[in-house]
């Protein structure tokens, strides 16, 4: 009896090596996504039959000698400057063995040059203006040599804004050759510089401070509009990093409602589409009284008075609006157009019911939001919604 108990878990431990890494079950290897906070930029792991390996919020979760192939595409390895991707087996904690036998420690070694997640330039989008630029992201998978796109941007690079942005949780939307996210025209990176250089205190304090005074001159941040987890693929985090992602908040922890919102998006779990983007521009009003627009820049940069979101859950479609004006700011009287719903209604957003600021979010249908933020593209609410033809495939 106890040799049939023996052999039995021993036949499950081969499968479950063989298998990969399921939910619930204890991993060996664990590969954290951001070992530190700046200069690691992950590679993508894919399973053996090209599908990305299971992740947790914070790690990608492997079984004891479960192979897979680990890629830096488009760009290269920094510890192995030949190689965009690279095949290897999990042995414990961040140890892998490569092909070749040798072992190597995950944060130490596997770092790439450049971002694994790719953009460029694309057809123009429906509701995109003709001024601004249309955008794909997405990533290569080295199984099926193909540029996966997993989202699409209306940009402005005139005002340094996104417009909006729409992705299908973990669904490609679709695929192109390899050279399509390779050679494809990418959008510059100057536009990200000049933000973070227009995003510096002594930059706005110099700015703002004829016009506020130096002791109400607030500090300025930027927060992305999409994650990789509302995504439900949390490989995809270095979405983050692309330069439509930086939109300008303040650092104001009176804004938190909108990760709250993010968090909750990230419960749907592959049931969701999803619009964000931003609207309008903040009014201030300086030491006299009298009004201005917010920019960073000379009508470059403008900090948005809203940031809205649409999600489209399965036969639901919620609009969301968020007030981007932290607390200390708010003036009595100012206007701020609102929806009727309750967003503490919506099952996703219950933490919100902890929320001490009952004006930063508001809920609404997508026909009331679309008549407060004119920026929201065409959207069906039935099952064809995608300007792109989805693809679940990956």
């Amino acid at each position: 009896m106890l040799r049939e108990v023996i052999f039995a878990v021993v036949i499950l431990g081969v499968t479950f090596c063989s298998e990969g890494f399921t939910l619930g079950q204890n991993p060996d290897c664990k590969l954290p996504l951001q070992p530190v906070r700046y200069g690691f930029f992950a590679p993508l792991v894919f399973t053996a039959d090209g599908k990305f390996a299971f992740a947790s919020d914070d790690d990608i979760l492997l079984s004891a000698g479960e192979r897979v192939t680990i890629s830096c595409e488009p760009g290269l390895f920094k510890s192995f400057p030949d190689k965009r991707t690279l095949k290897a087996k999990c042995v414990q904690g961040e140890e892998l063995e490569l092909e070749d036998g040798k072992q190597e420690t995950w944060s130490k070694s596997f770092a790439c040059e450049l971002r694994a997640v790719e953009e460029v330039f694309a057809s123009r989008l429906a509701g995109c203006p003709q001024e601004a630029e249309s955008i794909e992201f997405g990533f290569l998978n080295p199984h099926t040599q193909t540029s996966n796109i997993v989202g699409e941007v209306c940009y402005s690079a005139q005002e340094g804004r996104t417009i909006f942005v729409h992705a299908k949780d973990s669904s490609v939307l679709k695929t192109e050759s390899m050279n399509y996210l390779k050679s494809g025209r990418h959008p510059e990176g100057r536009n990200k510089i000049s933000l973070f250089r227009a995003l510096r205190h002594d930059n706005v304090h110099n700015l703002l401070e004829g016009k506020l005074g130096s002791h109400r001159v607030p500090m300025m941040g930027s927060r992305p509009l999409l994650t990789g987890f509302m995504l439900d693929n949390p490989q995809l985090h270095l979405i983050t990093r692309l330069t439509w992602n930086y939109i300008v908040s303040y650092n104001d922890e009176t804004l938190k409602e909108w990760e709250i919102l993010q968090k909750g998006v990230q419960k749907l779990n592959n049931k969701e589409e999803i619009w964000a983007g931003t609207s309008g521009v903040q009014q201030l009003k300086d030491s006299s009284g009298h009004s201005f627009d917010f920019y960073l820049e000379e009508k470059k940069f403008p900090v948005p008075k809203y940031y809205w979101l649409v999600v489209k859950e399965e036969d639901r479609t919620v609009g969301i609006l968020f007030n981007n004006t932290p607390k200390s700011l708010r003036t009595s009287g100012e206007e701020h157009q609102t929806c009727p719903g309750h967003c503490a209604d919506i099952p996703w957003l219950s933490d919100l019911k902890e929320s001490d600021d009952p004006e930063a979010l508001h809920c609404c249908s997508l026909d009331k939001l679309r008549q407060i933020v004119p920026e929201i593209p065409d959207i069906s609410t039935d099952s064809s919604t995608s300007s792109i033809k989805a693809d679940k495939t990956i």
